[in-house]
């Protein structure tokens, strides 16, 4: 749990992060990200948890994980969560 403190996770809501219609289904969110994001992985739970035991399980080290979420260019984590739809989406991609 101290690895979560440590990363940075951006809140925002599907309407003012999409651009949608209000009551935007979690499907359309689902397909509106790979679709404006093709490079780009994602993967969608309502805790926190699951996205960082899937990466240790990877064999990304707590370190790993902390840099490519901080990162501003190549291979990165990204961690938004929709306060909307009480929904964590992780991105993992490269830019």
């Amino acid at each position: 749990m101290e690895l979560v403190k440590k990363l940075n996770v951006r809140e925002t809501t599907v309407n003012a992060d999409t651009d949608l219609e209000n009551g935007v289904q979690m499907f359309v969110l689902m397909d509106y990200l790979p679709e404006l994001y093709p490079d780009s992985c994602f993967y969608f739970d309502i805790k926190i948890q699951p996205f960082l035991d899937y990466l240790l399980e990877a064999g990304f080290t707590e370190n790993q994980i902390i840099e490519m979420n901080n990162r501003m260019y190549g291979n990165f984590v990204d961690i938004t969560f929709y306060k909307d739809k009480g929904l964590y989406v992780l991105e993992v991609g490269a830019r």
